[in-house]
């Protein structure tokens, strides 16, 4: 401020100072120490390893599920969980100090968005930061209580090393950052130690989410369809709608890579846009040639990330409606996990799409980790069997006797039981005596395109009784032509009209 004298003549400045550094320093949610000063402390302790005179190491955590908590419960709530989560943080690591011995520092910083930093000075070995992992995850594990909601959310940790090799703070972060991401991708709840041969995983990644990203704006993902058959007419009653991706350079890559890539790009909606528009104009294509009093419906998979979306019912609605789908053919598979996740929503969920007479059905029951308190009260129409137990079972083992308990569960509950992976005349058989209504799989057809699919449903073939018909009397027959002759039929169905007409009489001798 000029200060002036009577005269009005300036004669002095008076002022002051004030010290910002702490405000451009901390993040202002959660009062953490924010990225520009977590690297400042990684600096220092790069040039005390680079005298070999302490260890050090860089964690990198990541939230798993606060993606789902943020957009369902909004932004306020996911605010309060990341203040939540420092606060955890720093109990961990206070608990830590106080039990160490000598000059121990932590320094725990929020590195942006859902992910944060900690590091580890001056530890007596490298173990210590595996035991502050392992704390952290358990502590992470707990409930938060989030006003009114209770919600349950994990971390994926990752966990490198200061070293004389490493030169930069944003290197050793970011080595650390690449070990989070093998953890993240290796199950979740978990941390891992850096090594330099992730670096190669992380580059394949980064080349693989690019041409996921081409793949969906150039349509490079294509639909097939595996019948559902009656198991007690033989009929096919249903199809499931299954995407495929062949990549330019000619592999064929499977939906367990491309999925959970399409779901960390924000790009899985877009899929099930996709899938949803082309299977359900399909099967009314399908139905409209057929003069059936009861139409052929689809089953579509949801993801557990689409499916725990803010307005999921009324998204979809305008998905059926604008791709002139009708919905009571319309069938949706969803997880353990993605019911679990919040039963409540889940049923109100469900409820909605029923009212409009979309069926729901419980995908891969068995795998996860289904409350039978809970599954009583979901309006569920459906359940499916794992493949695993199919596989597995045998006349009176365990699959055999889980397959049982599963039907039987199903049957008290009014649900229709689909088996998966059905692969042999045997698994076809022990599941019709244990009353399971319906199956998929390889012994009754492969997936097919609709081209193919059209040509099978032409034909009018009655999958089962033909497969009763052609193996009538084998009783006599060795293992060795009964197999060879099961291959065959399994290869019929995903021939054409005209070529199966020449296979049959061929089969029968």
């Amino acid at each position: 401020i000029v200060l002036c004298d009577a005269e009005g003549k300036p004669r002095r400045l008076a002022g002051s100072l004030a010290d910002i550094t702490e405000g451009k320093v901390r993040d202002p949610l959660t009062g953490l120490p924010n990225r520009l000063l977590f690297e400042e402390k990684v600096e220092r302790a790069l040039g005390a390893a680079r005298s070999g005179n302490c260890h050090s190491a860089v964690l990198f955590l990541d939230l798993d599920k606060f993606k789902i908590i943020n957009d369902s419960l909004g932004h306020d709530a996911g605010d309060l969980l990341l203040c939540e989560v420092a606060r955890r943080l720093l109990n961990c690591v206070r608990h830590m100090e106080q039990s160490a011995d000598g000059d121990l520092e932590v320094c725990v910083a929020r590195h942006g968005g859902d992910e944060f930093t900690v590091l580890i000075h001056n530890m007596r070995t490298p173990h210590d930061s595996h035991t502050l992992a392992g704390a952290i995850i358990a502590a992470l594990s707990e409930p938060f209580q989030l006003r009114v909601h209770e919600v349950s959310i994990g971390v994926s940790i990752g966990i490198a090393f200061c070293s004389q090799t490493v030169s930069h703070p944003l290197d050793l972060i970011s080595q650390a950052d690449t070990a989070m991401y093998c953890a993240k991708t290796s199950g979740r709840g978990r941390y891992r130690i850096y090594d330099p041969e992730m670096q190669i995983v992380a580059a394949t990644r980064l080349a693989l989410e690019n041409d996921v990203r081409t793949a969906i704006k150039s349509d490079q993902f294509h639909v097939v369809y595996q019948p559902i058959i009656s198991l007690k007419t033989g009929q096919i009653e249903s199809f499931e709608a299954l995407s495929r991706w062949q990549h330019p350079q000619g592999a064929s890559i499977g939906p367990d890579i491309f999925v959970p890539i399409l779901e960390s790009l924000g790009l899985v909606d877009q899929l099930g846009e996709h899938v949803l528009k082309v299977a359900g104009q399909q099967i009314e294509r399908w139905n409209e040639a057929r003069d059936h009093r009861h139409p052929l419906s689809i089953t579509v998979n949801c993801s557990t990330l689409e499916f725990n979306q803010p307005h999921f019912s009324r998204d979809l609605l305008k998905r059926i409606t604008k791709a002139g789908v009708n919905p009571r053919t319309l069938r949706l598979e969803v997880t353990e996990s993605a019911l679990m996740e919040n039963p409540e929503s889940a049923r109100k969920i469900i409820e909605e799409l029923r009212e409009f007479g979309i069926k729901v059905g419980l995908d891969d029951f068995g795998t996860g980790y289904s409350s039978l308190a809970y599954l009583h009260r979901l309006p569920l129409d459906l359940l499916k069997i794992d493949k695993s137990f199919v596989h597995a079972m045998r006349n009176g083992n365990e699959g055999y006797e889980i397959i049982r308990t599963i039907v039987s569960l199903a049957k008290g509950l009014n649900l229709d039981v689909v088996a998966e992976g059905v692969e042999t005349l045997e698994q076809h058989n022990l599941l019709t005596e244990l009353g399971c209504t319906h199956a998929q799989g390889f012994l009754y057809s492969k997936p097919l395109d609709a081209c193919d699919m059209t040509q099978v449903l032409a034909s009018k073939q009655h999958l089962i009784p033909m497969l009763h018909q052609a193996t009538a009397s084998l009783s006599d027959r060795t293992n060795q032509e009964v197999e060879a002759l099961l291959d065959s039929l399994s290869e019929l169905t995903s021939l054409s009209s005209e070529r199966a007409d020449l296979c049959i009489p061929m089969i029968d001798r």
